[in-house]
């Protein structure tokens, strides 16, 4: 919420990306770890973050003299589970440096493969193509093509949950960095999995594709 832009190298109000690059993982770690014990923030450790979260909206609102009225939401790693998660099990299973598919998508961001394809400047077999080159370029052989099947995530009902509770008192909008591969906005690899997307994105009042 505190960022400042929603691709490219993220400018935040509290951290320096490259100064505190160690207490960013720590911190992604504490959040699923209160997530995944404490979603509803019940707890009194969760107590004390919810009302840290709260003065930090009523904070930034005041800063810029502003009232809180909407609220933004990315999709994919949000509502479904991350696909960071989906590439290093790929990259274990196969002997391949960790996190070496987050750093080729990385490199030459805003005109790279996967930076083409989310702007649907190229198909899917051109996807396939120059994604392969360039990880062959870091002495890897990773094809595109296995790679897009793993940004299907599974719904975390608590999210939307959530999502529900913030509709009725604000505006809620999504932007979401996506590809045209699988079904719907979720990229998803199951009908099934395609209309629980659907469901959600209805609960916005606007959606934004970067694939469109």
């Amino acid at each position: 919420m505190m960022g400042l832009k929603q691709s490219g190298l993220p400018n935040y109000r509290f951290a320096d990306p490259f100064a505190h690059a160690d207490l960013i993982r720590a911190a992604h770690d504490d959040a699923r770890l209160i997530l995944n014990r404490d979603p509803d923030l019940q707890s009194p450790r969760g107590q004390a973050l919810r009302m840290l979260i709260e003065l930090l909206i009523s904070q930034f609102a005041g800063v810029r003299n502003l009232s809180l009225r909407a609220v933004i939401w990315d999709f994919g790693g949000v509502f479904t589970t991350s696909p960071f998660e989906a590439f290093n099990r790929y990259e274990a299973a196969r002997g391949l440096p960790h996190n070496l598919i987050r750093t080729i998508n990385a490199a030459n961001p805003h005109t790279n493969a996967w930076a083409k394809f989310e702007r649907s400047e190229i198909s899917a077999s051109e996807f396939d193509t120059l994604f392969a080159e360039e990880a062959t370029a870091l002495g890897h052989q990773v094809r595109g093509a296995d790679i897009l099947p793993l940004l299907s995530g599974d719904i975390r009902p608590n999210v939307v949950a959530a999502l529900k509770d913030c509709k009725a008192k604000y505006k809620v909008g999504c932007i979401t960095n996506n590809v045209s591969t699988g079904s719907g906005a979720g990229m998803a690899g199951t009908a099934e999995k395609a209309k629980a997307v659907a469901e959600i994105m209805t609960l916005f009042d606007h959606v934004i594709e970067s694939s469109k």
